[in-house]
């Protein structure tokens, strides 16, 4: 009697117990395989305020997603990590890391002109539906740094360059300038998916977290 209920427990136990293996293996596996496409970064400078802010003493810090997939499915107005052309050449490591938000898609064809609006000028992105009607797009994030003239001629991207713009307008390099102009797919890094606090960089290392309610940036289509 007592070796037949010992069977039954092994009997029953042995399928739960590699269901278990099975997903340590999984969970594990999924673990180390994030590990390796999602980064932290940490904000240093202002071309993005005011939005994100930063430097060594008192940064927003956050999380990017460096999957293909990320970086191919990335919607318009989300905010990328990137290396500019100047460092193409360069070994990875030793490129900077930028924090730009995509404004422009492959494939556009876009202008941003400097208007008057009823006695003030504002710059106005034109996204061209053909060769002459267009839709005027909204800004759909925080900034006040768009006083200076930013015009850009009508431009038509190629079918893998990006146009990214720091939302401080007035104080940012980017696709506006240039000597960096559209960027490659190749160029970009990942696709920022939350900003999780502030913090305190010691020798390019994020210290002191100080959390603050999470902010997603989904971006929108048009």
């Amino acid at each position: 009697m007592q070796a037949q209920k010992q069977k039954s427990i092994k009997f029953f136990l042995w399928p739960m117990l590699s269901l278990l293996l099975v997903v340590g293996i999984l969970a594990l596996s999924q673990s180390i395989f994030n590990a390796h496409y999602y980064y932290n970064f940490y904000v240093s400078g202002e071309s993005m305020s005011p939005t994100l802010n930063g430097d060594y003493s008192d940064a927003d810090y956050g999380t990017y997603d460096g999957h293909d997939s990320a970086i191919k499915n990335v919607k318009r107005f989300q905010i990328v990590t990137t290396h500019y052309p100047s460092e193409r050449k360069l070994p990875d490591q030793e490129k900077t890391l930028k924090i730009k938000r995509l404004l422009f898609k492959p494939g556009d064809t876009f202008e941003v002109s400097y208007v008057n609006k009823n006695g003030q000028y504002v710059n106005e992105m034109r996204l061209y539906k053909n060769a002459t009607e267009y839709d005027v797009l909204s800004f759909p994030f925080d900034t006040s740094h768009i006083k200076q003239d930013h015009s850009y001629p009508k431009t038509t991207l190629a079918k893998d360059q990006y146009f990214v713009a720091g939302d401080n307008w007035d104080n940012s390099l980017d696709s506006f300038d240039a000597s960096v102009g559209p960027l490659l797919y190749s160029d970009l890094v990942g696709v920022v998916t939350k900003v999780e606090g502030r913090c305190k960089v010691v020798d390019k290392n994020i210290t002191d977290k100080r959390p603050y309610q999470i902010r997603i940036f989904n971006g929108v289509d048009y």
